[in-house]
């Protein structure tokens, strides 16, 4: 199930349905990044910041600036009725007040939101590129002061056409909210979801909440940590999760919900990763790292019960009668039939297990030659095809052959009979 955020069938109503009879169910009074004031354009600092698509006129009109003069990037005097583009100069004659436009999404300077944008500060974050500072200003599409993965997906996200790009400015007063709002607030923000993040808060800290996320826990009272970052596993586990959300400074529900799922985007979902099969098994060839690199789970069996906790989650929640969109992988040039670990039986005379570790299976019964054709692991089953192959390096080498097929050699010592 596909766990990026599409604005077409991922609705506030499927939110208050995933969140009804739980801790979530309420309204609650938030400072921070409240969606209180909705803007075109602001001028901050040096930079006047531009949502897409605006005219320089209705830029100057939403400033409030009647007389002023623009130019290009290559200091070429333009219309006021162009398209505003990250890295034009806008002088406010009044004040003869210089200011550089950088249009959120728009790191190429072209006036339009392409691929490309998001390559580029994709590229950026994975250290393979440089942005100059009109530039980087413009990649922040969230305009929360730093790059990461969250504003490579809301660019993308609104090429799709699945969201805009939008200018707020900060509050610091109380703002009263319902998690519902919050929520879809912060699937906007990451590009995740907001099935996948409510879901994922309730997985984390119950449907009645835990001292987590109750701004109550001793010490720490007025933080909160929805998604459990940095709570590892042990003794303690509450207080580490709430030492990081201080340390972040989540200091009430909306910041540290929509600052915890920016985290899940910058991990994964940005990446192409975005179905938790995705997470587990990385098949996406995404230039950068590379196929098979970023997964936490090799077990080709987990999906099973991992799917099956995944539907009685949500049909618990109320979601299998909402609309859904999955991203299935299709394997190519896949064989026929292959042999699963069962099907070797250990009770075959010629069934052994491997007692090592990462115990390196070789293409000739020596070191110094051939290829390594894979690496064994401790408890294997395996069938011996060939004992005694040869004498090499100090070992005595037979031949075997793996579930999945593959024939090699390998050092007698690391070879147990099953049936022994």
């Amino acid at each position: 199930m596909e766990m990026s955020y599409n604005s077409e069938i991922q609705k506030k109503s499927g939110v208050e349905s995933i969140i009804s009879n739980t801790f979530m169910n309420k309204n609650v009074t938030v400072s921070g990044e409240t969606e209180t004031i909705q803007a075109k354009a602001k001028i901050q600092e040096s930079y006047i910041l531009v949502v897409p698509n605006l005219t320089i006129s209705d830029m100057a009109k939403e400033l409030g600036i009647t007389a002023y003069i623009i130019k290009d990037a290559s200091q070429n005097s333009i219309s006021a009725n162009q398209i505003a583009a990250t890295g034009y100069t806008f002088t406010n004659d009044a004040n003869n007040n210089q200011y550089t436009i950088a249009v959120l999404g728009d790191v190429n300077g072209d006036g339009q939101i392409k691929a490309s944008d998001y390559m580029k500060i994709k590229n950026y974050i994975m250290g393979s590129t440089d942005l100059s500072g009109t530039e980087q200003v413009a990649a922040d599409a969230n305009n929360d002061g730093a790059i990461k993965a969250s504003d490579y997906m809301k660019i993308k996200n609104y090429i799709m056409g699945t969201t805009q790009i939008t200018l707020n400015d900060t509050v610091t007063s109380g703002k009263t909210m319902s998690y519902a709002d919050i929520i879809m607030k912060a699937a906007e923000e990451s590009g995740i979801s907001p099935y996948s993040i409510a879901i994922k808060i309730i997985q984390e800290v119950g449907r009645q909440g835990s001292s987590s996320v109750s701004g109550n826990y001793p010490g720490y009272e007025g933080y909160y940590n929805f998604f459990n970052w940095g709570a590892s596993d042990g003794s303690n586990a509450i207080e580490k999760g709430l030492i990081y959300a201080k340390a972040q400074g989540w200091n009430n529900q909306y910041t540290a919900i929509v600052e915890g799922a920016k985290k899940l985007a910058d991990g994964y979902t940005s990446v192409g990763q975005n179905t938790a099969y995705f997470y587990k098994f990385d098949v996406i060839d995404d230039s950068g790292t590379g196929l098979y690199w970023h997964q936490y789970m090799t077990n080709v069996q987990d999906p099973s019960s991992q799917a099956k906790t995944l539907y009685n989650t949500y049909a618990k929640n109320n979601i299998l009668d909402l609309s859904l969109n999955f991203a299935i992988p299709v394997y190519k040039e896949m064989p026929n039939s292959c042999l699963l670990p069962s099907e070797i039986d250990r009770n075959a005379p010629t069934s052994y297990y491997i007692n090592g570790t990462d115990v390196r299976l070789r293409s000739t019964p020596e070191i110094n030659s051939g290829n390594i054709l894979g690496v064994l692991s401790k408890d294997e089953i395996v069938t011996l095809i060939e004992e005694n192959s040869g004498t090499a390096n100090n070992y005595i080498w037979s031949k075997i052959k793996r579930a999945n097929g593959t024939e090699g050699y390998v050092a007698n010592e690391f070879l147990t009979k099953c049936n022994t």
